[in-house]
């Protein structure tokens, strides 16, 4: 990712950065929603699902869970450290899911053909 972000974006990374290691910690507020829009989403097993601003992954696992090893889940992030944590609770948890550090104006993958290292 380009290190290299101005204004708003090195202000928003800088921030999220901070506050990766505790962020959404506790009873999980954002996981509640995050599963409630994976719900109403009707994320089937072999989807393919991108998950922009993943964060702590609110989203991504749940819709890991239900695309499940026939599908894949991406989560991106302008904030390195959120991927970090993110990532290491992915293999904690044995998650089918990948995450990569992005700038949500500025993704590069195909459209409805991004396919993670995972499963190639």
């Amino acid at each position: 990712m380009n290190d290299n972000l101005t204004g708003n974006k090195a202000e928003v990374r800088t921030r999220f950065n901070a506050t990766a290691g505790e962020y959404d910690s506790g009873p999980g507020v954002f996981a509640h929603f995050g599963r409630r829009l994976v719900a109403l989403a009707d994320i089937a097993p072999g989807n393919r699902i991108l998950d922009v601003a993943s964060g702590r992954g609110a989203v991504l696992f749940p819709a890991a869970e239900k695309v499940g090893e026939s599908g894949y889940a991406i989560g991106v992030d302008i904030a390195d450290e959120m991927i970090h944590a993110t990532t290491d609770e992915v293999a904690r948890l044995g998650a089918h899911a990948q995450l990569q550090v992005k700038d949500a104006e500025h993704l590069d993958f195909p459209d409805a053909a991004c396919v993670p290292a995972f499963l190639a």
